[in-house]
C-alpha cells in the first residue's frame, strides 16, 4: 500500500480481536493528528488475527 499515493502505513501491536485493533487503530490516528471528525481512511489487516498468511481485510472508516 505504500506504494500508493497519500498512502502511509503504521505499525501496531497485535492483538486478538479485529474490533479492539481497529479501535486502537483509529484512536492512534486521532492522537497523532493524522485523522480528525469527519475524515475517511482505509484500514487493512489479515483475520483471523495473529495468523500468518497476509492481509485479506479492507474496511473504509468515518472517524466520528
Amino acid at each position: 500500500m505504500a506504494l500508493f499515493r497519500n498512502v502511509s502505513p503504521l505499525l501496531m501491536d497485535t492483538s486478538a480481536d479485529r474490533d479492539t485493533a481497529l479501535a486502537e487503530a483509529e484512536n492512534h490516528l486521532k492522537s497523532r493528528g493524522i485523522v480528525s471528525s469527519g475524515d475517511v481512511y482505509a484500514i487493512t489487516c489479515g483475520e483471523p488475527m495473529g495468523s500468518p498468511g497476509g492481509t485479506n481485510m479492507l474496511k473504509i472508516c468515518k472517524v466520528a
